[in-house]
């Protein structure tokens, strides 16, 4: 994995930009708060404005701060009358008394935004600034924010090609005992990750049959962990779409695990959400749902050494 691209920004309003690319989506209707640790971005945490209250944003800023960040920068996604008091300030109050204090709070309207620290706190009608180099880099990286986050749920719903239950059920008649064959397809699905091609019907049988047993995920696991598998969300995806009930739960658990790994906690999220749809049982994914409520910073968190070098 290559060292991260690094942005200089000079403040919240250089950052709105920014954001829809943090969270791979357009936020609305949200408390958006970027925990920061000595200039440097270490999380982005966003929840629905509906209910929320102040003790449940000290918590927001609570779990950055277990993360590592010392204060932050808040974004508020609503609507606002040009000349009105801006909403919501008993959140951003709360922010600023909480375990990793705001720093900076802006409302963001459409193309507009407004400070908190304005003198009368209304909103001022600010143009958000354009950010060329902000977008150059993260179309670079790879990375397109949708719409909404509606969107970015969809990415993991089921494709209209989901395989047949009955083919699953040969998949895994026909699934090797012996562990030579099991490392076999093993190492075939490591390739196949490895060229990030879309999958034949049959290799989505296959490995699904293979990620089913968890002494098998559970190798994959430690490949993508300890870094012998490089970044394969995209095959994760393809096999979750594409396979029936709960034997989605194992890729969407790896999508969602090497999401965390990136600092991508959106992505992660749904994918664990995802996971316990289809296995509510599913340990992994329960733990996994831990570590993103405790706000565990993914990218800063050592990784488990691979044991030995990963040969394809």
């Amino acid at each position: 994995m290559g060292a991260p691209t690094r942005l200089r920004v000079r403040g919240p309003a250089d950052m709105i930009p920014l954001v829809p690319y943090l969270l791979g989506f357009t936020p609305t209707d949200s408390l958006v708060v970027c925990g920061l640790q000595d200039g440097s971005l270490l999380g982005t945490a966003r929840v629905d404005l509906a209910g929320m209250t102040p003790d449940t944003v000290r918590a927001v800023a609570g779990m950055l701060a277990r993360g590592g960040a010392t204060h932050a920068i808040a974004f508020v996604y609503s609507a606002c009358d040009a000349g009105a008091r801006l909403p919501h300030r008993d959140l951003i109050d709360a922010l600023r008394d909480s375990p990793a204090p705001v720093s900076d709070a802006v409302h963001v309207h459409g193309r507009s935004f407004s400070s908190y620290g304005s003198p009368d706190g209304c909103r001022t009608e600010q143009p958000v600034p354009d950010a060329p180099a902000a977008e150059v880099v993260a179309v670079y990286a790879g990375m397109a924010p949708l719409t909404d986050r509606a969107a970015l749920e969809q990415l993991f719903a089921p494709a209209a090609d989901t395989l047949r239950r009955p083919d699953l059920a040969e998949a895994e008649a026909n699934l090797p005992e012996n562990p030579g064959a099991l490392d076999r397809v093993q190492r075939e699905l490591f390739a196949a990750a490895d060229a990030g091609r879309r999958l034949s019907d049959e290799q989505v049988a296959r490995f699904g049959a293979l990620l089913a047993r968890d002494e098998q995920r559970d190798a994959v696991w430690l490949a993508v962990e300890s870094g012998r598998l490089a970044d394969a969300r995209g095959v994760w995806l393809d096999l979750a779409t594409r396979l029936p009930g709960v034997y989605r739960a194992a890729p969407l658990l790896l999508h969602g695990w090497t999401s965390w790994r990136h600092g991508d906690g959106a992505r992660a999220a749904i994918a664990a959400a995802a996971a316990l749809d289809a296995d509510p049982r599913y340990e992994a994914a329960q733990v996994l749902g831990l570590v993103l409520r405790g706000g565990v910073n993914g990218r800063a968190v050592p990784r488990v050494p691979a044991e030995e070098p990963y040969a394809s």
